[in-house]
């Protein structure tokens, strides 16, 4: 019986726990408020417990081009974004005009590595070399002082090489 009661009490525990917890969370302003402002916002002399990881809005982009400066379509898009990030790698690829562009939510990294690969053969008017490059994160748009650390971007142009 008295384990019982132990077990009962420990689990009363950990829903009051959980409850208390949760409860913490959010703003005193209304949801109307939040979409009007575009999300959650601080309140001066209002202390407010959060749960999550401070992201930011990350993109990359750029243009793949041939040794004599026609752009490139199909080109394969490999994007390495380190170990800070919860996304490590992601894939894309180059539209008609030889362009590519990804943006996404995430936390930056210092540095992206890319590598371009050609995936479709002569399809795009000849067999080109895969290359690779790293180019540093650029700080574009200020963040909110809280969790969303700003606009950040990484630009890649690079020019392919026809294979041999």
């Amino acid at each position: 019986m008295k384990a019982r009661a132990t077990s009962f009490l420990k689990w009363l525990g950990g829903i009051l726990l959980t409850l208390l917890g949760f409860s913490s969370c959010g703003t005193t302003k209304t949801l109307e408020e939040d979409i009007e402002w575009g999300g959650p916002r601080p309140i001066p002399g209002v202390a407010i417990s959060m749960y999550g990881v401070p992201t930011s809005s990350f993109k990359v982009s750029g243009t793949v081009r041939d040794g004599a400066g026609k752009t490139l379509k199909g080109i394969q898009v490999i994007s390495y974004y380190g170990e800070s990030t919860w996304m490590r790698t992601d894939t894309t690829y180059t539209d008609a005009a030889g362009q590519f562009s990804r943006t996404m939510r995430t936390y930056p990294a210092d540095k992206v590595g890319f590598t371009f690969n050609d995936i479709d053969g002569r399809d795009n008017g000849g067999e080109f070399a895969s290359k690779s490059t790293t180019v540093a994160v650029k700080q574009v748009g200020a963040g909110d002082g809280a969790w969303f650390q700003g606009t950040y971007e990484a630009r890649a142009d690079v020019q392919l090489e026809k294979k041999r």
